[in-house]
């Protein structure tokens, strides 16, 4: 038997439409909270990706892992006779991207910020990883986030974050392999967002490069807004999903 993560579902469980959310390298679940709690019209589905928090126990870590696993969640919605759109925040955009390549019964798609180095190469993606998967994450969260947060961070916390290295390593290390799919195979109407953050150019031309690629893409940019808009601007990024998943 396989095993997959398992999801929390909050919101209105009889509504029509779910909103699947897919976190992103060295994440969980449990930070799309502030979005969810915006989104209460609609029933929303979380999960930790293999490899991280609760899912740690669960292998194979790969991205055809991780993109089987949100299609049986997606699965199970539609069965239920529910529309089902999916937001992919940074890696887990990717993800969803590559579920909807793959024909997955979604109907709408958002990814905020995916990492797409196949079309747009970006320096940091050609650093060298570290050996030891503990120590990379540490690293890895010390560049997105910044030294004082991982300082800030308790003791438990950090361990935490080390813990999910194997994980975030094997996240990192098919960014610098093979174009994994063909995104001109994405047919799913799919809005690509992005913040207004430093990186705000390379995301830019990013979307419009895959938008180039894959004709049901969408661009669209929000203001004051990081990487990290799922926790710095929740109510942006729910409005985002509300009026592309046309959710009163």
């Amino acid at each position: 038997m396989v095993e997959r993560p398992v999801v929390r579902v909050r919101g209105d469980e009889t509504a029509r439409r779910s909103v699947i959310l897919v976190h992103g390298a060295l994440d969980r679940a449990q930070s799309f909270d502030r979005v969810v709690r915006r989104l209460s019209s609609v029933r929303t589905v979380t999960y930790d990706r293999r490899g991280y928090q609760s899912s740690r126990h669960i292998s194979p870590l790969s991205l055809e892992s991780h993109v089987a696993d949100l299609v049986n969640v997606i699965d199970q919605e539609v069965l239920a006779g529910r529309l089902v759109t999916v937001v992919g925040h940074s890696y887990g955009g990717l993800i969803a991207l590559n579920a909807a390549a793959a024909g997955a019964p979604i109907d709408h798609v958002l990814v905020y910020e995916p990492p797409l180095p196949w079309l747009v190469p970006h320096h940091q993606h050609h650093r060298t990883l570290e050996n030891d998967p503990a120590k990379e994450a540490e690293v890895f969260f010390r560049r997105v986030m910044s030294d004082a947060a991982w300082e800030r961070l308790s003791p438990e916390g950090q361990q935490s974050r080390r813990d999910d290295g194997p994980a975030l390593l094997d996240d990192l290390q098919t960014l610098r392999g093979p174009r994994p799919f063909d995104f001109g195979d994405v047919a799913v109407p799919t809005l690509f967002a992005y913040g207004d953050g430093p990186r705000a150019s390379y995301f830019a031309e990013m979307g419009r490069s895959l938008a180039a690629v894959a004709t049901s893409v969408t661009l669209s940019q929000l203001t004051h807004a990081g990487h990290g808009a799922h926790l710095s601007t929740p109510d942006q990024l729910a409005a985002l999903i509300r009026d592309w998943s046309l959710i009163p």
